[in-house]
């Protein structure tokens, strides 16, 4: 029976690691679009320092940039064709939308054409696959309150603002730097080194055990796939 045991504890954490793959992959099976906003910061107050900042030639008192990452992170493709009118990316608060400019985009022949009107800026429809990305930088008078995305997309209800995608690591673009990977690695031998310590050391009762092992199991497979979503999920937002 303990023998038994042995091999079906890590079956079952196996089976469980692959359902949650597969339920992951389901959910993201559909056609996305989200962004976030990184920076929205008023650059300088000319009135409380007594400078005139001026903008082609026109007189800008509270100068404020917003920078914000927009990506396709759906499995289907967003075609030209979905599209029933451009994206209008408002900017409530602000006074006027001084100019905007494409400062990185993935991959780099992704064609973005932006106009300036009365309502905001307008993205004029294109082609976005999956991983497709694109950062904004405006320039706005006036501190806006947030950033807001309308659409009319064929299978898509709403383009989705998601918070800051934080990173788990410390090195450069969220990455895990040798000191991460020294601490977490640590944290996974620590869970392995509690779990066969148990197994092989305990006496206990066959069910207490084999439940003991398969809730162990389940949390390695967790804490493995939270590092993988997480670095997967920056890298994605990092437009590589």
């Amino acid at each position: 029976m303990d023998e038994l045991a042995r091999w079906l504890a890590p079956v079952i954490g196996l089976a469980s690691f692959a359902l949650t793959i597969y339920i992951y992959k389901r959910q993201k099976k559909g056609k996305s679009l989200e962004y976030f906003v990184s920076t929205n910061s008023t650059l300088i107050k000319g009135k409380e320092f007594r400078l005139e900042v001026r903008f082609n030639s026109i007189s800008v008192t509270d100068p404020t940039l917003v920078v914000f990452r927009l990506a396709c992170s759906g499995r289907l493709p967003i075609e030209k064709s979905d599209f029933e009118q451009p994206l209008i990316i408002k900017f409530p608060g602000a006074i006027d939308i001084l100019s905007v400019e494409i400062s990185k985009r993935a991959p780099e022949n992704l064609v973005v054409d932006t106009t300036i009107d009365a309502q905001g800026v307008a993205v004029a429809p294109l082609l976005l696959n999956h991983g497709d990305l694109i950062e904004f930088q405006v320039l706005t008078e006036g501190k806006p309150t947030n950033v807001e995305i309308d659409s009319r997309i064929s299978g898509l209800s709403k383009v989705r603002q998601i918070p800051r995608p934080y990173p788990p690591g410390t090195g450069p673009g969220g990455d895990l730097a040798r000191g991460d990977r020294v601490v977490y690695g640590s944290f996974l031998a620590l869970f392995i080194g509690i779990g066969l310590a148990f197994w092989y050391g305990s006496t206990g009762p066959f069910l207490i055990r084999l439940t003991a092992l398969i809730v162990w199991f389940f949390l390695v497979v967790t804490f493995c796939i939270f590092m993988w979503t997480k670095l997967k999920r920056i890298r994605f937002w990092a437009g590589r």
